[in-house]
């Protein structure tokens, strides 16, 4: 952040964090991705926005739950652009503006 803030770029950079979820530790006796258990198919998705919206969202939790076919549409929509084809996954933005919001397809 240090390096963005240094480079005048933090006002008009998003921010992800997210990781594959790995194998499954032996939880409800899997060793792998097989269920659709939580500690199989969870995986972290941390996003900050940029400048004033960071501000704003800042330590906001949404619980509803999304995939990893959705950051793809996120970030065409958050860069302000068209998505290029038809895609599968979701635009998040209304759910980071709004942690409380409903996804608009189920």
């Amino acid at each position: 952040m240090a390096k963005l803030e240094s480079k005048g770029l933090a006002g008009n950079t998003v921010i992800v964090f997210t990781s594959d979820q790995g194998f499954g530790w032996g939880q409800h006796g899997f060793k792998s991705k097989v269920a659709g258990y939580h500690a199989t198919v969870g995986a972290p998705l941390i996003i900050r926005l940029p400048g004033a919206k960071a501000k704003r969202t800042a330590g906001r939790v949404v619980s509803e739950p999304v995939s990893g076919v959705d950051i793809a549409p996120t970030f065409f929509a958050q860069a302000g652009l068209p998505l290029p084809w038809k895609m599968h996954g979701e635009d998040l933005s209304p759910l980071l503006e709004d942690p409380k919001a409903k996804r608009t397809s189920p």
